[in-house]
């Protein structure tokens, strides 16, 4: 159960793959550019 636990709290921890983009995108290119980073992943997982 301990290990259960702990690979859960890793899983919920750690970003993921558009968080990471967007914070990428953002300390590389500044906080306008990560905006639109952030804004087309929201659209990438909207509904269709």
């Amino acid at each position: 159960m301990l290990e259960f636990l702990v690979a859960s709290v890793i899983v919920v921890a750690s970003p993921g793959p558009g968080a990471t983009f967007t914070i990428a995108t953002t300390a590389s290119q500044g906080w306008r550019l990560g905006w639109f980073a952030a804004l087309g992943c929201t659209l990438d997982v909207a509904p269709t």
